[in-house]
């Protein structure tokens, strides 16, 4: 039997058994109220099917402590939703989701998708999607989540998403995911706003990792860093970590796009790599020119002339007889 439920948050009602959560949110959809439902921690909920929620309500489903699972035991996506429906999941574990589209959530013509404080692993879409294909409809949030070896056939090893409400990336861990074309963790075509990503790292996930048509990002970057906004990003990385400002150029600002970020190291200055405000150059030597990438391109000053001061271009000579 199920373990034994801990006392409830204000405004949820428990669910002890997959047919008493699935029941909850039928009800929901047929009397159009929005739920919040409880799920007691190490329980299991084997799906033999998905759920569904075709009004305009929220639902949430959440768990505490070392979490719930839904297991939709390579059978079925967990959940599907439409006319507005939104959902949150929370502090569960999502398992094993299998579908042409959206592996644990489609949605088409419905609200918001939030995973938070969440483990998925081993969900896969045949198509699209590996874990939430989203098609016409609000905003995707996975926060403080990890996603590890997720599949789509097509696009969107993790996420898909189509001409939507951005999406939004805090605090996740994206490891080994996989898409057989493109984007092996997001696939972005055509959202309606920019995204943002803070705080994530993508690690061991297959060919492009990001792609995006018609869609920009914001990265949440350290100083001295930099990210594109669109296009196709390979390999490994992670915000705030990002690409680092290049020898002999400065990032001084936040929201930096390109290589050139800041601009080339001012004079009496060097920038080495992933330098945030220029360092100036040791007393007793100059820089005049930009772009110097190291305190070695300081030039000591000639015999006959000095310089007192960090910092400066020129040097100064010294006074007749000294």
């Amino acid at each position: 039997p199920p373990p034994p439920l801990p006392p409830l948050v204000p405004g949820y009602v428990s669910a002890a058994s997959e047919a008493e959560l699935r029941s909850l949110i039928e009800g929901a959809t047929s009397t159009a109220a929005d739920v919040s439902i409880y799920l007691p921690p190490s329980a299991h909920f084997k799906l033999g099917s998905q759920i569904s929620c075709g009004s305009n309500i929220k639902v949430t489903v959440a768990s505490s402590g070392e979490g719930a699972t839904l297991d939709g035991q390579e059978q079925t996506r967990l959940f599907t939703l439409g006319n507005g429906c939104s959902l949150t999941l929370r502090g569960l574990t999502l398992v094993n989701g299998r579908a042409d589209y959206g592996g644990v959530v489609e949605t088409h013509g419905a609200g918001d998708v939030e995973i938070i404080d969440s483990t998925v692993r081993d969900c896969s879409a045949a198509d699209d999607g590996g874990v939430v294909w989203a098609r016409n409809s609000g905003a995707v949030s996975i926060i403080g989540s990890t996603v590890t070896g997720c599949f789509a056939g097509s696009h969107g090893g993790v996420v898909y998403a189509y001409n939507s409400e951005p999406l939004s990336i805090a605090g996740v861990d994206f490891i080994n995911n996989r898409a057989a074309r493109s984007g092996s963790v997001l696939y972005l075509r055509d959202l309606v706003q920019r995204s943002s990503i803070s705080n994530a790292s993508f690690t061991s996930n297959d060919g492009i990792t990001i792609q995006t048509q018609y869609s920009q990002i914001d990265w949440a970057c350290r100083l001295g860093r930099w990210m594109p906004t669109k296009g196709a990003f390979f390999g490994d990385f992670s915000a705030p970590e990002c690409n680092r400002c290049p020898d002999g150029y400065f990032g001084n600002t936040s929201g930096l796009t390109n290589s050139s970020c800041s601009g080339q190291c001012i004079r009496g200055h060097f920038c080495e790599e992933g330098t945030a405000d220029p360092e100036p150059c040791p007393v007793g030597t100059r820089m005049p020119a930009l772009g110097a990438a190291s305190n070695e391109s300081c030039i000591p000053c000639a015999p006959g002339q000095y310089q007192p001061l960090e910092g400066e271009e020129e040097c100064l000579p010294c006074a007749a007889g000294s």
